[in-house]
This record gives C-alpha cells, sequence and structure tokens, in this order.
C-alpha cells in the first residue's frame, strides 16, 4: 500500500519540548498536549492541508478524512496510508489505540503491521467497545442481547449504559454499577454513586465512571471517590502520565485534566483553548 507524507501547517523542526501527554483535535487541526497535567499547553498545528476532520488515539495513530478517503497516521513521522475510499464520519479506538472502528462497520487491527487487517462488522448491531486485540462488544440489533466477539454474554442489554475494555476483560455499566466480565469467570459488580453514561480503564484496576456532571474514581479495593465535573465530559481518554482527559480543548474554550495522585486525592486542570482562527476580510 502507498505510503505518503501529509502537508502539515508548521515545520517538523517545531518539536516537542519537555513532555507530551497526548493529542487534542478539533475539526481539522491536530495539536500535542505538552508539559505536565498541572500546567499543559497546546503546541503549533501538526496537521492541516487535506484533513477535515481528524481523530486521535493515544499517541501512536489518528484517522484523517479528506474529501474522498479515510487516512490513518502515524504520529511518530506523519506518515500515511489509506484505509477507507470514503472520510470517515466517526471512530471508536481501543484503549491503547492499537484498533479502532470506523463508522461503526469496519474493524481496523495490527495497526502496526505492514498490512492491516481490516474486516466488516456485520448485524447491524450497535458497537459498544473495541480491545487493543480487536474484540468487539456490540449491542445486537434485533435481541437486544450484548454479544462480545458474536457470543452472548448477557441477555438483556437494555439496561446497558457504556461499555470499555480493561485488557481482555469488558467493564459493563449498568445504570449505577459496573460489571467486570472475563471469559472464563463469573461476572464481577461494583456498585455506583451514579449512573454511569462513560467508562474508562486507569491504570492499575481503577475504573473511571461519569455522567454529565459527575466522575468517579474506583479503586481495585472497590473504595470510590466522587467528584464534580469543571464541564460537560466529551470523552475519557487516559493520556501518558496516567492522568485523564475530560474534555478535548476547542477553539476559544479550554479542555479538562483529571489527575489522582495517592495522599492527595484528585484534582482537575485545565488545557488552554485552541487560537481562535478569525477571517479577514478585504475592503
Amino acid at each position: 500500500m502507498r505510503i505518503f507524507f501529509l502537508l502539515f501547517a508548521v515545520r517538523l523542526a517545531a518539536q516537542v519540548q519537555g513532555p507530551q501527554l497526548g493529542y487534542a483535535a478539533y475539526k481539522g487541526e491536530l495539536r500535542r498536549i505538552e508539559g505536565l497535567s498541572t500546567s499543559s499547553r497546546l503546541s503549533e498545528p501538526l496537521l492541516l492541508s487535506g484533513c477535515s476532520r481528524i481523530d486521535a488515539a493515544s499517541s501512536r495513530w489518528a484517522l484523517c478524512a479528506t474529501e474522498s478517503e479515510t487516512l490513518l497516521v502515524d504520529l511518530r513521522d506523519l506518515s500515511t496510508r489509506t484505509v477507507s475510499a470514503s472520510p470517515f464520519e466517526k471512530a471508536l479506538w481501543s484503549p491503547r489505540g492499537e484498533a479502532v472502528v470506523v463508522d461503526r462497520a469496519v474493524k481496523l487491527s495490527n495497526l502496526d503491521a505492514k498490512e492491516i487487517t481490516k474486516s466488516s462488522l456485520n448485524g447491524g448491531g450497535t458497537v459498544l467497545a473495541i480491545s487493543d486485540k480487536g474484540a468487539i462488544a456490540q449491542r445486537d440489533s434485533e435481541s437486544g442481547r450484548i454479544l462480545l466477539d458474536g457470543e452472548s454474554i448477557q441477555d438483556d442489554g437494555s439496561s446497558v449504559t457504556a461499555a470499555a475494555f480493561d485488557g481482555d476483560a469488558l467493564l459493563l455499566a449498568m445504570e449505577a454499577r459496573v460489571a467486570r466480565v472475563e471469559a472464563g469467570k463469573s461476572a464481577v459488580f461494583v456498585e455506583l454513586p451514579i449512573a454511569a453514561t462513560a467508562l474508562r480503564a486507569g491504570p492499575a484496576g481503577v475504573i473511571y465512571a461519569c455522567n454529565s456532571t459527575q466522575l468517579v474514581r474506583v479503586e481495585p479495593s472497590e473504595s470510590t471517590a466522587i467528584f464534580d465535573l469543571p464541564a460537560a465530559a466529551s470523552r475519557l481518554d487516559i493520556l501518558a502520565d496516567g492522568s485523564l482527559l475530560i474534555v478535548s480543548p476547542a477553539l476559544e474554550e479550554p479542555g479538562w485534566l483529571f489527575r489522582w495522585r495517592d495522599g492527595e486525592g484528585g484534582a482537575f486542570f485545565f488545557i488552554p483553548g485552541f487560537p481562535a482562527v478569525r477571517e479577514v476580510v478585504a475592503q
């Protein structure tokens, strides 16, 4: 498959200075989140020309939608490969960004291989989560059951409001509790103080769950801490230092990180928003 390089808005000579936490994407712009979780900043745009939409995962891969196709971007050197003959609308990434579901219809895995594994998702169900190994959790459109790689793991999926993988284990949010489902084991349930609409597995067995106003952190011991969100959560991504990206920065609007330190507790820190680009009209 042909490999080429995207044109980008700034020179590659503008390298990362200091720690790099992850990436923030807004429409056709992609920027690094640099610094520390307590004091982060955005780099200049890395990708711009030809991309109308960008969605990045962790610190390795991104999808770029052009007018006519979807490109997989290797963020180490900005090389790209065409993965679809049409521009993507939505992407659902695995926890470490090693696999992705594109527009709920196509699964891409083994992204680092010479030939990417590409497979169509049949059945018309709703994809809830994908693992780094490419396992798919979805709600069947006809029966309503929750399926893991096509096998039923829960008869009534109507109460499932969110899902996420933690390694090979699947986490299912069902109103005010989370079920941990692993092959060959009985499901383990954890009670939550909120009805979760989003889930994320954190480091060392920690579970993050949130709704529109509150974030919950659950330890493996099942002790919980609850926090009021500074803004409505748009996505939960684990960044390079273990902090949690709650809201990705947008034009003139800040993003938010959450950091937990044992003995100190949790706190939110903002990321400055993208500088506004104002159109100059000739008189």
